[in-house]
């Protein structure tokens, strides 16, 4: 825990008209509780939440505060390449990367290789290419190791690998998936995680589709359908789930019915517009690819 934490809760004490008494009778010494507000001294996690507990706090809130009524995520580099990538802004992506060309710690060249690849990514869409972007190999390398190097994910880990995983190619991309699901099991009734889990099987499974892989289809089946089931807030996962099984089912059967469902979807999708209408076309472009795969095994 950080040091000065005891200061942040001594300002919210103090504010609330809270005595170190009542704050920390039954948690720590008084002795402690004064060095521990001067931020002399550190408090166990346990101890911590024992107090915020008083403060009738939660520690999301508690961090909000002590990063001066800003979401931490906010004032992180990581989180300003996250902003500028979401609006295409590629200057800012460059100013950034400018900033890190003297390397100070494995972090950075993390986060350089990401602007790497995110900088080439912008520059290449604007061109016509028949084959995809060859991505440099020494910046996916980075990326891949980092996450190979840790050896249990935490939700950051997991939301890394979200955002940077189609960079590697796709038996890295199974293997790491794989590994993020298995250590997710532990989150299994954090909310915040069942979104990750939903998000990570959305985007594997739609990759999965574009290489035939079709035992994973089926292996991940019955999971996927399950963290997506009943969450009001996932209803555009729930929505690529039910698209990606009728299309599997398609496949598998040359039944016209499932073909048709997945039709169905994509239509909703385009007449509900916004981000839907974005999720439709590429609807479209993985009908259509199924569509090439059954028109081919039944002419073969």
């Amino acid at each position: 825990m950080e040091s000065d934490y005891g200061k942040v809760v001594r300002d919210i004490r103090l504010n609330k008209g809270y005595s170190q008494k009542y704050l920390y009778s039954g948690i720590v010494s008084k002795t402690y509780a004064i060095e521990f507000e001067k931020g002399l001294h550190d408090m166990s996690v346990t101890k911590f939440m024992d107090v915020l507990a008083r403060l009738e706090m939660g520690y999301k809130e508690f961090k909000f505060i002590a990063n001066n009524y800003q979401s931490p995520e906010e004032v992180t580099s990581d989180a300003l390449v996250a902003i500028a990538a979401n609006r295409g802004d590629i200057e800012t992506l460059r100013k950034l990367r400018a900033y890190y060309d003297t390397l100070k710690t494995k972090e950075d060249e993390v986060l350089k290789a990401r602007l790497n690849l995110l900088i080439y990514a912008y520059e290449e869409s604007g061109k016509k290419h028949i084959e995809p972007a060859v991505y440099k190999k020494e910046d996916v390398e980075i990326l891949k190791n980092y996450l190979v190097s840790i050896d249990s994910w935490t939700i950051s880990e997991s939301n890394f690998f979200l955002n940077n995983g189609h960079y590697f190619d796709y038996d890295t991309y199974r293997f790491l998936t794989e590994s993020a699901l298995k250590q997710l099991e532990r989150y299994n009734t954090f909310q915040e995680a069942i979104k990750v889990k939903s998000f990570l099987f959305c985007n594997f499974l739609s990759v999965a589709i574009e290489n035939q892989d079709w035992n994973s289809l089926k292996k991940y089946r019955e999971s996927f359908f399950d963290v997506t089931k009943d969450r009001g807030e996932g209803f555009q996962q729930r929505t690529l789930c039910v698209l990606t099984y009728s299309l599997y089912d398609y496949v598998m059967t040359k039944d016209q019915t499932f073909l048709t469902n997945a039709k169905k979807i994509e239509e909703m999708c385009y007449l509900l517009g916004g981000d839907y209408h974005r999720l439709a076309k590429g609807m479209t472009d993985t009908i259509e690819f199924c569509e090439n795969i059954v028109s081919n095994q039944l002419n073969n």
